[in-house]
């Protein structure tokens, strides 16, 4: 399958740590078809037209352009495994196969090459887990917080063993996404260099779910929720700090997404919630500082 051979060269390079993201796939087919033509490989799926819709690189989590709804693939400029995005929430929709099908990524299956990724990751996470404890870099209950997400990760993999169950190409970017959060808190944490990230760094999982930020402002503001998150495992928030800094970002979002209701943001609006996360995280540092 040749979705299998081109993910193979780029989710090898982000088994280790150190090596770098690819950004080539190969085997790409030239045939155009409709979206809606029956496959083996996961469910067809025809989205709907009451929102808009991005295509993205899993890998590097670049926006690759704008996708309509029955847009015809043509798998020779729009790579095999490039995801579907819905712009108003950043939530993964669909996948794009071999010969150019939109398929329901809920449905779609993943490949080897990022299961063995994930495992190694895991691995690799959990082994320095134990080198930083054990020089002191993290404490114990910061070790356990660490080891408790990476056994997440091995518990959904191993109920989906259970069950029979191949893993889809959703499941396998959540915990990617997953890991790469881990080893983003290890490295905060432990005060190392970040690992290269199993998947896009603007793949986020807010609250369970995996999103990609759409534009800088998304980017920065689900940045400051995982560093909130952060300086919280760290000690250096209180719980209420917590809660009030989230329900700012929070209320953020909704300014956000009221001005995305007629379109694109202009600069003034752009500007204004550039402005509130400023602020915030202004309010941040100087209650870390503080610590």
């Amino acid at each position: 399958m040749k979705l299998r051979n081109s993910l193979i060269i780029l989710l090898l390079a982000n088994a280790g740590a150190i090596c770098p993201l690819s950004a080539s796939i190969a085997d790409t087919e030239t045939t155009r078809v409709e979206t809606t033509t029956v496959t083996k490989e996961g469910e067809p799926i025809v989205l709907p037209t009451t929102t808009t819709y991005v295509l993205a690189d899993p890998l590097s989590g670049v926006i690759i352009g704008n996708f309509e709804p029955h847009q015809i693939v043509d798998v020779q400029t729009v790579r095999p495994g490039t995801v579907v995005i819905d712009k108003q929430t950043g939530k993964l929709v669909a996948t794009i196969n071999p010969s150019g099908i939109l398929i329901d990524i809920s449905t779609a299956a993943t490949v080897d090459p990022l299961l063995a990724a994930i495992d190694a990751r895991r691995g690799e996470l959990n082994r320095a887990t134990t080198v930083s404890l054990t020089n002191g870099s993290i404490n114990a209950k910061q070790a356990e917080l660490l080891r408790a997400e990476l056994d997440k990760v091995g518990t959904r993999e191993a109920e989906d063993t259970r069950r029979g169950k191949a893993m889809t190409y959703a499941e396998s970017i959540f915990l990617a996404a997953a890991l790469n959060d881990t080893g983003d808190r290890l490295a905060f944490l432990a005060h190392t260099p970040k690992i290269t990230p199993l998947v896009g760094s603007r793949f986020m999982n807010i609250d369970g779910v995996v999103v990609l930020a759409i534009d800088d402002l998304d980017y920065r503001r689900m940045s400051l929720v995982r560093r909130i998150d952060d300086e919280y495992v760290a000690g250096r928030l209180m719980f209420p700090q917590v809660t009030e800094l989230k329900e700012q970002l929070n209320a953020t979002a909704a300014l956000q997404a009221d001005f995305r209701k007629n379109g694109e943001l202009d600069a003034q609006k752009q500007q204004i919630v550039a402005a509130q996360l400023d602020s915030l995280e202004a309010k941040l540092n100087s209650e870390v500082a503080s610590k």
